[in-house]
Formats: structure tokens, C-alpha cells, sequence
């Protein structure tokens, strides 16, 4: 069976929504689950053929790509927030003799637009 460019851009972005949501959900158990599902569409990226992206809709394509694009986006904002609440629950020796110890909030701010 062959499959073109649109239904295997379309099954990552269906792999980048499972770990969107797994990320979501906080569970290491379902954020795993993800992995093979995002393995085999990236795996069947590699394989498409020339012809399989000549043969495709450019409007189509560039659809797919955005919405591929805006998964990933996601799931990398989600990730990063994940990491931080982590950093942020273990923190070494949150409290001592030398008191509390704050977790710097370095990387979490977005520089504000120039108004």
C-alpha cells in the first residue's frame, strides 16, 4: 500500500496531538505511549518518495505543514512548561538553615513587544 505526503503529514500531526495531550494529562506512563506512535510517523516520513510529494496538492501541503507546524508548537511550549514545574518541585534544599531557597524563573519570561 502506498501512502502519500498528506496522510503521513497527517498521521504526525495525529502523533503530536497524542503527546500534546499526554504532556497535558502530567502522566510519564502516557507521555511514553506517545513515543511510538511519533517514532512511526517520523519513521514514515523518511520514507515517502519523490513522487509521493510531486504527486501532492501544494495547497493541500502547505495546509498539512501549518497544522503539523502548530502541533509541534504545542507540544514543545508544553514540554518546556513541564520542565520548569519539575525544576521547580525539586529544587535541592528548598529550605535550610540559610532559609528559603527560590527557584530562579531564568528561560520562563517572553521579552514584552515594543509598544
Amino acid at each position: 500500500m502506498t501512502t502519500t505526503l498528506l496522510e503521513t503529514l497527517t498521521r504526525l500531526q495525529a502523533a503530536l496531538d497524542q503527546l500534546a495531550g499526554s504532556l497535558k494529562s502530567a502522566s510519564a506512563e502516557s507521555v511514553l505511549d506517545a513515543e511510538a506512535p511519533l517514532a512511526t510517523a517520523v519513521s514514515a516520513m523518511g520514507r515517502l518518495r519523490r513522487s509521493d510529494v510531486a504527486d501532492a496538492d501544494p495547497a493541500e501541503v502547505r495546509q498539512a505543514i501549518a497544522a503539523v507546524r502548530a502541533a509541534l508548537s504545542r507540544c514543545e511550549t508544553l514540554g518546556t512548561t513541564a520542565e520548569a514545574l519539575g525544576r521547580a518541585a525539586s529544587v535541592d534544599e528548598p529550605y535550610s538553615r540559610r532559609g528559603l531557597q527560590l527557584v530562579p524563573a531564568t528561560g520562563m519570561r517572553r521579552a514584552l513587544p515594543a509598544s
